[in-house]
């Protein structure tokens, strides 16, 4: 299968959807046919022709577009679009003056724009059919897009094959047909050819090639074989191999885990979004450079009663208020009791599991958006479990894991059903916080963060960045745990 991809996109406008949608395509199409954004252009080197020349060499473009894409501004306050010397513009009108395939990738609420919105050298772009992404349906919206795709590559590579036939006849002895017709049909079959391309070349905008942790490794490694034991660690090669989005467990009754990419984010809320606490202020800019795991759901009494019942986790069995145990969330847990917990699954497993830094909690949640909610500005319905959510739990008990939709990275209850500990001493603001992701483990440690809310939380307790504190021996029927790992570089 021939066919690249080219993802094009404007850094700032809906970040976490651009990495999200990066991490999954990779999982469906080879490394070498993905290409990066360049910020390595050599210096000199006339950067249109650059672009032009990237751009030249893929079959389909995707324009991200998000909520600030149209009206994004520079330092001087002009709009970026307006300049014929913008990257996103470059390479959006080579794609179109080329003849490619351009498809505009709608980022959840963002509207197509219309013609008389645009620079007059990319108006086209208006009249192609998008696709529309959402927190949603993320994973269902991809895949449709995911499944265009391919079709498409497969159509181009029959086309390849035909003009690559073609060429070959070319070369052949003459027969019967006459040399000007023989010379025709050639050139015909190369001209669709050419025309028809239309496969996949997927960049962050600006053409970086991709890293070559990612283009060495052709495939997936198989995974580790279990042993008689349930055990399946995660190798060395597997591990290093792993992309954001994919997801992994180490034995049997371990939680199943999501790969989050690294990436920056504003942690904290602004004044305006309310009701928020003093505790979430000052905002401050955080930036987590490596990948991490992070558990899927939160963990379940089956998988915390594996513990207990190989001598892990102090073997306490806690309360599941007669709500039923299996896949719900354990409850009745301190933070004290979530250490005994990571702990056995290091000891079980030999990785390095641990509970979630704050930052690594708030920047899953977020899953890339700024929003109050992990979903957006409104509470809506259905889209948790607490008082005020619309579910038939709320304020009542907890629900099953995964009972509501998973956010952009794939991740359930990030808010609502129960308080997830984190790793973190409570601090009473963020004056003096780390800013690489990392547990802020210094001053009174005796109270210990948890974060998203729960069965009988309010509606702002489940903002992204809605903090509470407690005493790390503290157990309470609406107190989890989220599990985290480590991951080699």
């Amino acid at each position: 299968m021939s066919g690249k991809i080219f993802i094009n996109y404007r850094r700032g406008d809906e970040p976490g959807f651009t990495q999200a949608l990066f991490g999954r395509l990779e999982q469906a199409f080879p490394a070498e046919r993905l290409f990066m954004d360049v910020d390595n252009i050599p210096p000199g080197d006339d950067f249109f022709l650059v672009l032009e020349s990237q751009v030249a060499q893929c079959d389909a473009l995707l324009a991200v577009i998000g909520k600030s894409w149209l009206d994004a501004t520079d330092e001087r306050g002009n709009r970026r679009l307006d300049d014929p010397n913008d990257f996103v513009r470059i390479e959006i009108e080579s794609a179109l003056r080329l003849g490619k395939r351009v498809i505009p990738v709608l980022v959840h609420e963002a509207k197509m724009p219309g013609p008389d919105e645009l620079p007059e050298a990319i108006r086209p772009l208006a009249r192609r059919n998008a696709v529309r992404l959402t927190h949603e349906r993320f994973r269902a919206d991809v895949q449709g897009l995911i499944n265009a795709l391919q079709r498409a590559l497969e159509e181009v590579a029959a086309v390849h094959s035909d003009a690559v036939s073609a060429v070959e006849r070319e070369h052949e002895p003459p027969k019967t047909s006459p040399p000007s017709r023989r010379v025709s049909l050639t050139v015909f079959v190369l001209g669709v050819a050419l025309v028809s391309s239309v496969g996949v070349w997927l960049a962050y905008p600006h053409l970086k090639p991709a890293p070559e942790e990612r283009t060495a490794v052709q495939s997936t490694p198989a995974p580790s074989r279990p042993s008689s034991s349930g055990l399946t660690p995660l190798s060395l090669e597997r591990e290093q191999a792993l992309k954001p989005g994919d997801s992994f467990n180490e034995c049997v009754t371990c939680p199943e885990m999501i790969v989050v990419p690294a990436g920056s984010f504003t942690m904290g809320s602004p004044d305006s979004e309310l009701p928020r606490g003093s505790n979430e202020s000052p905002q401050h800019l955080v930036t987590i450079v490596r990948r991490f795991a992070v558990g899927e759901y939160t963990v379940t009494f089956d998988e915390w009663d594996a513990c207990a019942a190989e001598g892990g986790c102090n073997r306490y069995k806690p309360a599941d208020q007669q709500w039923g145990r299996g896949r719900r969330p354990v409850i009745n847990v301190s933070w004290d009791d979530a250490t005994t917990y990571v702990a056995w699954l290091s000891r079980k497993t030999g990785k390095p599991y641990r509970l979630l830094s704050e930052a690594e909690f708030e920047y899953a949640a977020r899953a890339g958006g700024q929003t109050a909610y992990p979903w957006g500005n409104d509470i809506g319905r259905g889209n948790a479990n607490c008082i005020g959510c619309g579910s038939q739990w709320d304020g009542k008990q907890t629900a099953p894991a995964g009972s509501f939709p998973a956010n952009v990275f794939g991740l359930y209850d990030m808010a609502g059903n129960v308080w997830e500990w984190a790793q973190d001493c409570y601090h009473d603001n963020y004056v003096g916080a780390p800013s690489d992701g990392s547990a802020w483990v210094s001053g009174d440690c005796s109270r210990r963060v948890v974060r998203g809310g729960s069965w009988y939380s309010s509606l702002r307790y489940l903002r992204a960045a809605a903090r509470n504190g407690s005493a790390s021996s503290t157990r309470l029927d609406d107190s989890g745990i989220r599990v985290g790992r480590t991951l080699s570089p």
